[in-house]
């Protein structure tokens, strides 16, 4: 019994994919300090083509606090989330991770790992302090979700392409191109 219960959870967990990715960027710890003055660091993140930027925290020793949170949807759950470290405009390492191994749900565990090395930063230093998790699901395969306006004028353009299709109005009749 308890291995059919398994097998049930796994098929769920394998029916399903991100479609929204929750974020919090605490901080990072032990950054290059390499110029007197105060550094100025903020944070890249995102999934695919949906980015966003911490706000820019000044520092003097390379312990910036952040504690931003925000909520990422999700166009592609193949790619990674990505959490760029940058001072200024220079990258200063980054953290990628795969989508499928993010928690389905917010643990309040807050996370530290060291910043693995970008093409513009091979050797990077220092740690970043993060959370991350699914926060929404969607059926496997099912890239086009109503939920997301992005995804409105992509229907839009695809109705207006199937309403010119020569084959669907031989097929369903007439021209009105009505195939609500």
């Amino acid at each position: 019994r308890r291995n059919q219960l398994e097998a049930a959870l796994n098929d769920i967990n394998m029916s399903s994919e991100a479609d929204e990715v929750t974020v919090i960027v605490y901080g990072a710890r032990h950054l290059p300090t390499k110029k007197k003055g105060k550094r100025k660091y903020s944070v890249i993140f995102g999934v695919g083509h949906s980015k966003f930027r911490t706000n820019v925290v000044q520092d003097f020793f390379g312990n910036p606090d952040w504690n931003n949170e925000s909520a990422i949807a999700v166009d592609n759950p193949d790619k990674p989330l990505l959490l760029i470290v940058t001072e200024k405009e220079e990258i200063l390492g980054q953290i990628s991770l795969t989508l499928t191994d993010l928690p389905s749900a917010k643990s309040g565990r807050m996370n530290k790992a060291r910043l693995q090395p970008h093409k513009k930063c091979s050797d990077p230093e220092g740690e970043l302090l993060y959370e991350a998790w699914v926060s929404k699901t969607r059926p496997a395969g099912d890239t086009l979700s109503l939920q997301g306006s992005s995804n409105k004028g992509a229907l839009k353009k695809l109705k207006g392409r199937l309403s010119h299709s020569p084959l669907l109005k031989r097929k369903f009749g007439g021209s009105s191109g009505n195939f609500s």
